[in-house]
């Protein structure tokens, strides 16, 4: 039996940016009607773009904010600058049960 895949939808908000650069292959991702605490469940999950037929896959490293529930994104290309408040797929597999 195969682990189970969830699949989420969620908004590329912007690049990942410094005080002096912005890092086109960060981006941060919101995820719409999930919770802060759900969110950070997604950490390690597969993101592909666009939404409809990906093209490009990323994971997502690690948790962003505090409250708003965003998400770090890692690319190994950068996505375009119209992906900006594009949808992404996000991809998580649930362990297998016994």
């Amino acid at each position: 039996m195969d682990a189970m895949k969830m699949e989420y939808k969620g908004i590329v908000m912007n690049y990942g940016v410094g005080a002096k650069m912005q890092y086109p292959h960060r981006m941060i991702i919101m995820v719409p009607g999930t919770t802060p605490s759900e969110a950070k469940g997604l950490v390690g999950s597969k993101v592909a773009w666009p939404f409809d037929d990906p093209k490009m896959y990323g994971k997502i490293t690690r948790y962003h904010g505090v409250r708003r529930g965003y998400l770090l994104a890692t690319f190994k290309r950068g996505l375009p600058g119209d992906s900006i408040g594009k949808a992404v797929k996000i991809i998580k597999n649930e362990p297998k049960t016994a």
